[in-house]
């Protein structure tokens, strides 16, 4: 039913569905109707009426058959574009969050980051690594020339995501002592290759990932450094709690 209020071009007053998006922008100078315009604004108004392209023809043809048939004292009632373009009376911020946002191909490692009951924290950080945002020497040294990208384990003179999981003899050490029991045969400290494990054996190795990618900001406490026994003996206790 034609309401005055209704918009123009985004709402679905008529049976040609959503005018902007048969139109674009364009449609806008083409018809000489402002984007914010209601149908009744749109009926009221004068304006050429000739068109070449079929589309503004046929919106001209509903503009007419309705001029004439206008219950326009009606209460307005706001639609919400949903699930497959089909628009309904409630909203949902799920479906609005699925047109905003741009979809893109999902990665093979998502159940090894995002999972019931994980810590959101020790997510984001896993999160973070994957992506390789990590603030490690190399990405700093991008920002600021003069920064120290040094390894603040190891003194290596370039400190990268890498390098932290698990080149770096310290952090090494501490994923050997968390780690190689309970992986044997499977323990490995290349970064591809603790990834491909986290993947296919993400219940298990969930927890010491997690602790091992807070180790950088875990080994310097405020006032001095922290020696690997300690640190190995309290992230030892973190991770039994956590499990």
């Amino acid at each position: 039913m034609l309401k005055r209020i209704h918009s123009f071009w985004y709402d679905l007053w008529c049976d040609l569905g959503c005018l902007y998006e048969n139109t674009g922008a364009q449609g806008f100078i083409d018809m000489g109707i402002p984007q914010q315009a209601t149908v009744g604004e749109a009926l009221d108004k004068p304006r050429r009426r000739r068109h070449r392209r079929a589309i503004y023809r046929d919106i001209e043809a509903h503009l007419t058959l309705f001029s004439n048939v206008r219950e326009l004292s009606e209460t307005d009632i706001p639609r919400w574009k949903g699930k497959n373009d089909i628009y309904r009376d409630t909203f949902l911020s799920k479906d609005t969050w699925m047109h905003i946002r741009q979809a893109k191909p999902r990665v093979d490692w998502y159940r090894g980051v995002w999972f019931p009951q994980t810590t959101p924290k020790y997510s984001f950080l896993t999160w973070l690594a994957f992506k390789n945002r990590l603030a490690t020497g190399d990405r700093i040294k991008t920002w600021n020339r003069n920064a120290n990208a040094s390894c603040v384990f190891c003194n290596d003179p370039m400190e990268t995501r890498n390098h932290l999981f698990f080149e770096c003899a310290f952090a090494k050490k501490v994923w050997g002592t968390l780690a190689k029991g309970l992986l044997l045969n499977r323990f490995v400290v290349d970064w591809d290759a603790v990834t491909e494990l986290l993947i296919s054996h993400h219940g298990l190795l969930l927890p010491l990932f997690w602790f091992g990618t807070l180790s950088k900001p875990l080994s310097i406490p405020s006032g001095g450094s922290e020696t690997r026994g300690n640190m190995e003996r309290r992230l030892s206790r973190r991770i039994a709690w956590q499990n």
